[in-house]
């Protein structure tokens, strides 16, 4: 019989699922890309809070990725926080010369940056989340930071809310 712990992680999963994987898709071409990455990288925010909670917000997000996404992109973590950072506050990429339907142009140079594909981007993603959320459901340690981080007020759990289009 699952826990009332078991049912929160799954309404938090789904609501995760809902809220990122199912509507980035939406924007993956060449006019939705920047929102696209910007989503993403939330995505992954909101991960590296559960994993890691008293943390701050810089270093869990580098340890997750470190932790999480494919090999190719473990080691990418600073760099993907410093696009992050540019992105939200100066609309700006960084490191990364972000693309949209150019498989061939993930993680190669550009100049001084690097190629980064939202498409693959996002299946890395994908790949990082599920492997999060197969190990919370088995790792002890994971179980107590996710729970710390859905009750506690400055984390906490998804609120829901129905939005009505006209």
């Amino acid at each position: 019989m699952p826990t009332p712990e078991d049912k929160e992680l799954g309404e938090f999963e789904s609501h995760f699922s809902d809220c990122y994987l199912s509507a980035i898709p939406r924007l993956l071409d060449a006019s939705g890309c920047y929102l696209a990455f910007l989503c993403m990288v939330s995505a992954v925010d909101a991960l590296a809070g559960l994993v890691a909670p008293k943390r701050g917000a810089g270093e869990r997000f580098e340890s997750f990725v470190g932790e999480f996404f494919p090999s190719e992109l473990r080691n990418r973590g600073r760099d993907l926080w410093a696009m992050r950072n540019l992105m939200v506050h100066a609309l700006n990429p960084g490191p990364f010369a972000l693309t949209a339907g150019q498989p061939q142009a993930h993680l190669t140079p550009f100049g001084s940056a690097t190629g980064l594909n939202a498409e693959n981007f996002f299946d890395a993603l994908k790949q990082a989340a599920s492997e999060y959320f197969l190990r919370v459901r088995t790792d002890e340690a994971l179980r107590k930071s996710f729970e710390y981080r859905v009750r506690s007020k400055d984390g906490g759990a998804p609120e829901t809310f129905t939005v009505h289009e006209y």
